[in-house]
C-alpha cells in the first residue's frame, strides 16, 4: 500500500500531513479499500497500530464496485485475454462481487474448520 496525500495538502511528510489533517478535522480521517480483510485494509490498520493515527475505513462505494467489476468482465472475458491466462495454466472469472464474497467466505469456513478440528494454534 502507498498512502496518498491530496494535492491541497502542502507537506513533504505523510506524518506531518496526518497531524494537520487530524488538527483541522478532527474524527474525520478516513480511508477506503475494497473490503474488510482485503491487503489494502490489513495494512492501513497496521499503519493504524504502529502509527498510533485514528483513522476509519469507510469502504468504498457500491457505484465504484459496480463500474470496476464491470470493466474487469468486458477484459476477462476476451477471448485473447482467455488465451492468454490458459497458456500460464490459469483461468479468469468474471463473477459479482457477491460471488466473489460467498467463495471468500467458504474458503475462510473451511480453513477455520480446519484450524479448529486440527488444535492448531501459534507457535
Amino acid at each position: 500500500m502507498f498512502p496518498s496525500v491530496a494535492s491541497s495538502v502542502r507537506c513533504r511528510r505523510l506524518r506531518a500531513a496526518i497531524g494537520a489533517q487530524r488538527k483541522a478535522q478532527p474524527g474525520r480521517l478516513n480511508y477506503a479499500s475494497v473490503g474488510p480483510g482485503s491487503s489494502n485494509h490489513l495494512t492501513a490498520e497496521y499503519f493504524k497500530a504502529v502509527s498510533g493515527t485514528f483513522v476509519t475505513h469507510i469502504g468504498t462505494p457500491r457505484a465504484v464496485i459496480d463500474r470496476w467489476q464491470t470493466e474487469v468482465r468486458k477484459i476477462v472475458t476476451e477471448p485473447a485475454f482467455q488465451q492468454r491466462l490458459r497458456e500460464q495454466g490459469l483461468a479468469g472469472i468474471a463473477n459479482t462481487p457477491e460471488q466473489f464474497a460467498a467463495a471468500l467466505r467458504t474458503e475462510q469456513d473451511k480453513w477455520i474448520r480446519l484450524v479448529r478440528e486440527r488444535r492448531l494454534s501459534l507457535e
